[in-house]
């Protein structure tokens, strides 16, 4: 697939729908990996992957890395909610389980903790399809308007 610039937009001028449509047309990675933001609501946002074998790390359990877009895509998404478009400033996330073969879908749930106008702070979470929590983080955004 060829990458395709984003189009310039006002999000303070979309509803949450518009933005969540748009987060999920021009995430070039999410879209690679099937991540998708699947509900956004003022201050929070929810994302979901079917986990693949290619997402499993040598031990088998699922992909650190995995987990981290997971939760950066749901923080991302409740972050933009707020009407800005963003980038990850900072991001503090803790492993507590691992997402083990019975692990099918990762669930990503962020929700605004902060909402500054250049800064915007979520906590967030990601859990295995029955609800077990695999990480909790705090990730940390830029608002990139003016």
């Amino acid at each position: 697939m060829r990458y395709q610039e984003p189009k310039k937009i006002d999000m303070k001028n979309m509803s949450i729908e518009e933005i969540r449509n748009y987060r999920n047309e021009y995430n070039h990675f999410a879209n690679l990996i099937g991540l998708t933001i699947t509900e956004m609501g003022e201050g929070y946002g929810v994302t979901k992957m079917a986990v693949t074998d290619q997402m499993r790390n040598p031990v088998g359990s699922v992909h650190g890395g995995a987990i981290a877009t997971t939760a950066d895509v749901a923080g991302g998404s409740a972050a933009s909610s707020l009407g800005h478009p963003v980038t990850t400033l900072d991001c503090s996330l803790h492993y507590l389980r691992p997402g083990l073969s019975d692990c099918t879908e990762i669930i990503g749930r962020g929700t605004v903790i902060k909402g500054g106008r250049r800064v915007i702070v979520v906590d967030v979470e990601v859990s295995g399809q029955d609800g077990t929590v695999l990480a909790r983080g705090i990730y940390t955004y830029a608002t990139l308007d003016n």
